[in-house]
C-alpha cells in the first residue's frame, strides 16, 4: 500500500490542485506533520446513511428511486464508501483517475 503521508505534492504548474511552487516545500513538512499525528484510522466504515432532518429512509430511498428513473442510475451515486480521513489539498488518487478519464 502506497505511503500517502510520502511523496512529492503537484504544484499549480502541473496540476490545477497543486499548491504555488513558493509553497511546495512547506507543504510538503505539513502534510508528513500531518500523518505523523494521527491519531485515528485512514479509513473509517459507515454505520448507517445520514439523512437530512425530517427525512425518513423510506421517503429518502423513494427520492433516490426517483432520481434513478430521472436521471439513469448510472447518474446517481450514493455515498456509501468508508469515510477516508487525510490529505484533502490533494485529490484522492481514486479521483484523479476518475477526473483525467
Amino acid at each position: 500500500m502506497l505511503n500517502r503521508a510520502s511523496g512529492q505534492i503537484p504544484t499549480l504548474a502541473t496540476k490545477h490542485s497543486g499548491v504555488p511552487v513558493r509553497l511546495a516545500q512547506e507543504a510538503v513538512e505539513v502534510k508528513a506533520a500531518l500523518y505523523a499525528s494521527k491519531t485515528v484510522a485512514e479509513s473509517t466504515p459507515k454505520t448507517k446513511t445520514a439523512l437530512p432532518p425530517g427525512v425518513t429512509q423510506d421517503a429518502f430511498d423513494k427520492a433516490i428511486l426517483e432520481l434513478k428513473h430521472s436521471l439513469g442510475s448510472e447518474n446517481v451515486e450514493l455515498n456509501d464508501k468508508p469515510l477516508v480521513d487525510g490529505w484533502y489539498i490533494e485529490y484522492p488518487e481514486e479521483t484523479r483517475t476518475i477526473l483525467t478519464t
